[in-house]
């Protein structure tokens, strides 16, 4: 999101780009558990991918998540 914010100086009023960033917790929500799957997408090889096999792998990655209260996306 990018806004618009009034500088105002001794002889101008000038307009200024600012861009707002969520807070740390939303963006860990947003963050985790996309960047596992980015992972196992990138480092995966083609013949070895499988979304079951996955889901086993990520498991004890969402209980890490969970012991350092990073707020995560649950899976559906």
């Amino acid at each position: 999101l990018l806004l618009t914010a009034i500088t105002v100086s001794a002889q101008q009023i000038v307009p200024q780009p600012v861009k707002l960033t969520p807070h740390p917790k939303q963006v860990e929500y947003m963050a985790f558990p996309r960047m596992s799957a980015l992972a196992e997408v990138v480092w995966t090889p083609k013949d070895r991918k499988d979304y079951a096999g996955f889901l086993v792998r990520l498991a004890p990655h969402l209980e890490r998540l969970r012991a350092l209260d990073v707020n995560h996306r649950p899976l559906d």
